[in-house]
């Protein structure tokens, strides 16, 4: 390879991360983008292993270069699964 270390871009600078502590957002089984919302925006199906699965809509900042617009979660829904035996999450 004749590229060298200090010219290959890090792939963690293309990463942002958006932290959002609540414990229905453990068991992450998939993510999707709504195609045509007015912002991004995407969808998340968390609960897989525990005993609930829980949809959110995710939407990060529009502009988050001085960090002064927080990305918005919202729980859209919530049921029981009657155990914790779900391995499998998807969008369809």
């Amino acid at each position: 390879n004749s590229y060298s270390s200090s010219t290959t871009a890090n792939i963690l600078d293309s990463i942002h991360v958006h932290v959002h502590a609540d414990a229905k957002l453990k068991g992450f089984g998939a993510c999707t983008q709504l195609q045509h919302a007015s912002r991004p925006t995407y969808l998340l199906l968390t609960g897989k292993g525990i005993k609930n699965i829980h949809i959110w809509k995710f939407q990060p900042p529009l502009n988050n270069k001085n960090h002064e617009e927080e990305p918005v979660w919202e729980q859209l829904y919530d049921t029981q699964t009657n155990g914790n035996t779900i391995s499998l999450l998807s969008f369809y």
